[in-house]
């Protein structure tokens, strides 16, 4: 048996994009399937034959056309009930024959659990955190409750319901891999007047989508899930990859989505599973070029169990990252207490990799003391001063290093920060002239009402001004 070519998937990227959260999944009607005959029939296959057979049952005469979709099939049966019903009652509405239709697709999705489709369970296992569902099937939230994922949020779109979107708040640190977020764009079985399943549906779903107004678009709660850039005034980027499974991308509505995904979200990948070949030539242009869609030929169940595969491999080893700025901390040996702690709160900025912290304690045995220092001072980035009375009283502190510090602080090539530790007589002295004095009122930190949280304000600011510093430092490059 030949082997199958391999997938045009960049499985590292895929694997690095769903660890960080920044993968998103879109899952179509065709995604799940159940096998007869020893063939794959899909949930929407099924659907359609489930309202067909209803359709015949009304009017055993009526001609379908070749091949029928969901959509066709849909609304020329909730025309057949109105057509048939308002004869017998002439109250009967149009309203009262969708409500009918939706019914019927209500018992249709009863018949079945996620246990018969096989792609659910896959999907249940998989640490997405954040899916967009297009069928209104209640499989992927059982799928996941399956997982014991019980804090899994599953909510719908209501395209003719501004009041039930609007109520829709979920907190961004909610969303996480044992908690995903199940968004049905097309609306919930649950909830049956919320279905798109017409062409009708779908463009007063269009209507609905892009309209400007808070009222009519996703809950900004929902959408900000899936945006490029969560605060505006952040360099960073938040570009996400997307994974469309279950889909047949000459269909119209598909188009919906990826504009809807362009008004919120710049792409970093997007992957469709489809056979390429399946798709009409300007089509597959039109995805190709406007959405950057790479279509990849394989079975859902195929591309999920690879994934899994790829996400069980060990992470390569990641190169150790060098401290993005380096501080010395200058201070007076009586002051080890108040060093230690300072250092207890820059912990979170080492840890980070966004600084490296070196103090005279950390001179190793044998070390030419006065040459160490003389070097670590000439290599630093920032030199934090920790002002106390003790400080001025060290001759070897305050009249060696102070003024290489000062040299280096008044050439640009370090940034000198006094921070005001205990209650000392330092107006006046060469710490005077500095713009960079902490805390910023200049008042030390044990006058202050609640040292500690001054303290750790202090931090904050100095966390501010270290980002500044590193930008600095890349602009000089």
């Amino acid at each position: 048996m030949t082997k199958p070519a391999p997938l045009p998937i960049s499985w590292p990227n895929l694997v690095r994009a769903l660890r960080n959260r920044e993968c998103i999944l879109v899952l179509g009607p065709e995604a799940a399937t159940l096998l007869r005959d020893g063939e794959h029939v899909s949930l929407q296959t099924l659907l359609t034959g489930h309202l067909t057979k209803a359709l015949q049952n009304r009017n055993p005469d009526l001609l379908l056309v070749a091949r029928p979709s969901l959509a066709y099939v849909a609304k020329t049966l909730e025309d057949t009930i109105f057509v048939q019903e308002v004869s017998k009652k002439t109250s009967y509405s149009r309203e009262n024959a969708r409500a009918e239709l939706n019914g019927l697709m209500a018992d249709f999705y009863a018949q079945y659990t996620f246990e018969d489709f096989p792609v659910y369970s896959q999907l249940a296992k998989m640490p997405f955190h954040f899916v967009v569902e297009t069928s209104p099937a209640p499989y992927l939230t059982q799928a996941l409750d399956g997982e014991n994922k019980f804090d899994t949020k599953c909510y719908y779109y209501h395209y003719a319901n501004p009041t039930h979107n609007n109520s829709i708040k979920i907190g961004e640190n909610e969303i996480r891999p044992d908690a995903p977020l199940v968004y049905q764009l097309f609306g919930s079985a649950a909830q049956p007047d919320s279905m798109i399943v017409t062409e009708r549906d779908q463009l007063a779903f269009l209507d609905a989508i892009l309209q400007q107004e808070n009222t009519a678009g996703i809950p900004n709660s929902v959408a900000i899930h899936f945006t490029s850039v969560k605060d505006k005034s952040a360099a960073q980027q938040f570009d996400k990859t997307f994974v469309f499974l279950g889909f047949d991308f000459n269909e119209w509505h598909l188009r919906l989505i990826m504009h809807l995904i362009g008004r919120y979200q710049r792409q970093k990948e997007t992957y469709a599973l489809q056979n390429p070949q399946d798709i009409a030539e300007l089509t597959s242009f039109f995805y190709r070029n406007n959405f950057d869609v790479r279509f990849v030929d394989a079975p859902a169940e195929q591309f999920l169990a690879d994934f899994e595969t790829e996400l069980q491999k060990p992470a390569a080893a990641a190169a150790p990252k060098s401290p993005q700025l380096k501080v010395f901390l200058m201070y007076a040996s009586e002051d080890e207490a108040v060093k230690a702690s300072l250092d207890a709160q820059l912990n979170p900025l080492k840890k980070t990799d966004l600084i490296e912290t070196w103090d005279e304690s950390q001179l190793l045995g044998g070390t030419e003391k006065d040459l160490e220092i003389g070097a670590r001072l000439e290599a630093a980035d920032i030199i934090l001063l920790l002002v106390t009375a003790n400080f001025f009283g060290s001759d070897d502190v305050f009249e060696r290093q102070l003024s290489a510090a000062l040299r280096r602080h008044e050439a640009k090539q370090a940034v000198v920060i006094p921070l005001l530790m205990r209650s000392c007589s330092w107006e006046g002295s060469p710490l005077d002239q500095l713009t960079t004095i902490l805390p910023r009122n200049r008042m030390a930190l044990d006058r202050q009402d609640n040292p500690d949280v001054a303290l750790s304000d202090t931090v904050e600011q100095l966390k501010g001004w270290c980002k500044k510093i590193f930008d600095r430092k890349k602009l000089a490059k």
